[in-house]
């Protein structure tokens, strides 16, 4: 019943990680894809995190009767998938998670910030609608956001809507999902972009969260790929920005569309542009002084993933925090304090 996470995988063998965030090989024949164990309806709202521990980031809020299936159990934790998007209705009339061309954790600014939302294009004039049941708190125009509408829900949650070309309603109103909110534009910072809705979700306590889970339609058949799988495959930044030197590997862990989503050395996981960065080709080339451990992650704490003998000829893919990756003789890659 433990759900692991495919990273990448080489030859019959497949880079996992467990979900106590261990990281190992197994042979690609001894896993079979995680089928549901159950399914039922959620008896009572419940907040979804993205790792089975208590201090894990927030990923999204499901209401009461919610349809689950579940994919997996760790200490205590189950890991389930949901059927449908987490909010009522999709914020841009007749439009889907399709239209996403700017994710969660794109850098702004040279890295100065980050993306705190999804960026959903649509002709000008397409309806913003309520996603989902509620009440406006706010409207308003500012340097970054233009004309912003505020809708708070039941949940707890205030839904974020900027760069509306009009806006429709009133603070106070109440709204049904449906209902159309304001007009896509690019006021504000977006003038000179096309035309999108910036949507972000905030919750008290929390700040803002990931809009992606709530929006996406985990029952809807993916895309087909019409670039090469990068998943597993180290990248690194073309540009330096402030948050990520061009020296820092990220490791591809999806993708769609004009976007990959990374892992960086540290854990975070964020979206960059797939023009932004490229495959991590060696910094140096060199032979080790002495015989060394390879971790599989850049901590003092990670396990030990080989052992290679003093001479072993290495490439460097990258490096984060006084760690380098290096790649071996055989393929294989890890970490190492130099």
């Amino acid at each position: 019943t433990l759900p692991l996470l495919v990273l990448g995988q080489r030859a019959n063998s497949l880079r996992v990680e467990l979900p106590d965030g261990q990281r190992r090989y197994v042979a690609t024949g001894s896993v079979a894809a995680a089928q549901p164990l159950r399914r039922f309806q959620l008896p009572v709202a419940r907040e979804i995190q993205t790792q089975p521990t208590a201090a894990a980031p927030l990923l999204a809020a499901w209401p009461v009767h919610t349809l689950v299936a579940v994919l997996g159990e760790s200490a205590g934790y189950t890991l389930r998938l949901w059927r449908g998007p987490g909010l009522g209705l999709f914020p841009v009339k007749g439009r889907t998670d399709q239209a996403i061309g700017s994710f969660w954790g794109n850098e702004r600014d040279n890295g100065a910030r980050r993306h705190e939302g999804v960026d959903i294009f649509a002709p000008r004039g397409t309806p913003a609608v309520a996603a989902t049941d509620g009440y406006i708190t706010r409207t308003g125009e500012s340097k970054l956001g233009g004309r912003v509408v505020w809708l708070a829900d039941a949940q707890g949650q205030h839904l974020y809507y900027a760069h509306l070309d009009k806006q429709l309603v009133q603070p106070g109103q109440r709204v049904r999902a449906g209902d159309t909110l304001g007009l896509v534009g690019n006021t504000g910072n977006a003038r000179t972009t096309a035309p999108h809705l910036h949507f972000g979700i905030y919750r008290a306590g929390r700040g803002a969260v990931d809009p992606w889970p709530f929006l996406h339609r985990a029952d809807a058949v993916p895309t087909a790929l019409t670039s090469p799988d990068r998943r597993g495959e180290w990248v690194r930044p073309r540009t330096a920005s402030r948050q990520l030197p061009t020296t820092l590997p990220l490791l591809v862990l999806g993708q769609r569309a004009n976007s990959l989503r990374v892992e960086l050395p540290d854990g975070q996981r964020r979206y960059v542009a797939t023009g932004s960065v490229a495959a991590a080709q060696p910094l140096r080339r060199f032979q080790l002084p002495v015989a060394r451990e390879i971790q599989t992650q850049p901590t003092a704490a990670a396990p030990l993933l080989a052992a290679w003998p003093v001479h072993t000829p290495v490439a460097v893919l990258g490096e984060s925090a006084g760690y380098t990756l290096l790649r071996g003789p055989a393929g294989q890659q890890g970490w190492v304090k130099i």
